[in-house]
Order: C-alpha cells, then sequence, then structure tokens
C-alpha cells in the first residue's frame, strides 16, 4: 500500500521493495495505491486475503501507517506487516503511540539507531546528548549529527569546501569515517554501509521525563550490514518472520 502520487517518493521506494522481492526468487501478487489520509482501509482487505500475500510492505506516512496497520490486524489479517521505517516512525514519540493503540506490538521496529547504547563512542554520545538536552537521541538526531561530522571531516581532510573536492573523497574506496557506530565507509552505490537496531516497543512506558521515554522501547538486536544484504531479509513467509522474532 502506498499513496497514490505520480512520480512521488512513495514510487520509488515501492520500485526499490519490487526489485529486491523480485531477487530473492520472491513474487509480488498485488500492490494498491491510496489516496491521502483515508479514514478507513477496510476494502482493501479482502484483495490482500484473496492474494494469498504472505507479506504487506507498508509505504504510507506515519500517521497512516498507524491507520492501516491498526484497522488490517482488527480485521484478523494474517499476513505479515513490513512498515516503511520513515524518520518518524522511529521516534520514541511514534513508537509510544504504537503501544498507545497495541499495533502490531508483536514485531520488532528497525531504527537507524538506538538511544539506549551504552558501550563505547555510542554510549558516549548517547549520554552526552541525554544528559544535555533531557530527551532520546532518536534517529533523527543521530543521523543528523553524524552527516554533519562526516561533511566537517571530509572539509578538513582536502582542506576545501568545494563540492567536486568533497565528493570525491566522500567516493574514494579508501575513506573512512570514525563515527558512534564504528568505522565507516560508502559503497560504490554512495551507500554508507552501517548497521542497524531492532527495538521493541514496550506498552505503558511513556511519559514525560527522559527515564519514561527511554523505557518506551527496549533494544532487541543489532542488525550487521552484511545481514541486511542476506536474501532472507526479503522472505516473508510466517516461519521466517517468527524465526527472526525468536533469534
Amino acid at each position: 500500500a502506498r499513496p497514490r502520487a505520480a512520480h512521488s517518493i512513495a514510487d520509488a521506494m515501492l520500485e526499490a521493495a519490487r526489485g529486491a522481492i523480485v531477487a530473492d526468487g520472491g513474487v509480488v501478487v498485488g500492490e494498491r495505491g491510496v489516496d491521502r489520509l483515508l479514514p478507513s482501509y477496510y476494502h482493501l482487505f479482502p484483495d490482500i486475503a484473496a492474494s494469498g500475500a504472505q507479506g504487506v510492505i507498508v509505504i504510507l506516512p506515519p500517521a497512516e501507517q498507524l491507520t492501516f496497520m491498526g484497522q488490517y490486524l482488527d480485521d484478523g489479517g494474517m499476513a505479515a506487516l513490513a512498515p516503511y521505517p520513515d524518520a518518524v516512525t522511529q521516534t520514541r514519540n511514534f513508537l509510544a503511540a504504537t503501544t498507545e493503540y497495541a499495533i502490531d506490538m508483536d514485531h520488532p521496529r528497525i531504527v537507524a539507531w538506538d538511544t539506549t547504547l551504552a558501550d563505547g563512542r555510542a554510549g558516549s554520545l548517547n549520554q552526552r546528548f541525554t544528559s544535555r538536552f533531557g530527551q532520546p537521541l532518536d534517529p533523527t538526531a543521530w543521523t543528523t549529527y553524524e552527516a554533519l561530522m562526516i561533511l566537517w571531516r571530509s572539509a578538513t581532510a582536502v582542506g576545501s569546501s568545494d563540492s567536486g573536492a568533497l565528493l570525491g573523497h566522500l567516493a574514494d574506496p579508501g575513506t573512512t569515517f570514525e563515527t558512534a557506530k564504528g568505522t565507516l565507509a560508502f559503497s560504490a552505490g554512495h551507500e554508507l554501509a552501517q548497521q542497524l537496531y531492532a527495538v521493541v516497543p514496550v506498552a505503558d512506558a511513556w511519559g514525560v521525563n527522559l527515564s519514561q521515554k527511554l523505557a518506551a522501547a527496549t533494544l532487541f538486536r543489532t542488525l550487521p550490514a552484511a545481514l541486511l544484504h542476506e536474501p532472507s531479509a526479503c522472505d516473508f513467509s510466517h516461519a521466517t518472520t517468527a524465526r527472526r522474532t525468536l533469534d
């Protein structure tokens, strides 16, 4: 399910998802575009059931993800749900909203950063941020911070702010960056290969102080960069989903 908009970001994400599934030997049994801000998605669920889909990739804006997934589960939907990890959906506020409405609490959510990491550079950065601002270091804050640090370090390394020089340095296979996640580098496809994290929302944990906000989700596991490129990453079978959850 995705917003109905020509040449939208959602269309690009859908194309990428379709390519990954097909490359893994899977089959896309159907797809639907929907208007924005629909109050009800119940009309889609009979077609999902009839298609025999084992998984539904939900490429919708954050609030609409909650509506779609909540209604699908209330309607007895059996396919595994794979909501796109939009920047907003990775925040503690959004994770708390999923617990408030008890939406798909059985599956971990993928995030770029976890504010409860306590070891090494990650722990140091989390501690500095939370003690200074009294807020969780959400993935949106981490990605912004590291992007600026990488740009600053690149400009320092080449001694210039010229865009061509910066691009050449960033794309150089020998260039590495020391980040809170460790030593990272851009791939040939200009992707910063890095580990991600799976977190599990915690029911009734949200509150106004920092400790309550940190407790809104718990770190489930770290997903190494290599794992994200394994073929099983696109397997929506219930057995595989359950195994990943247990693992």
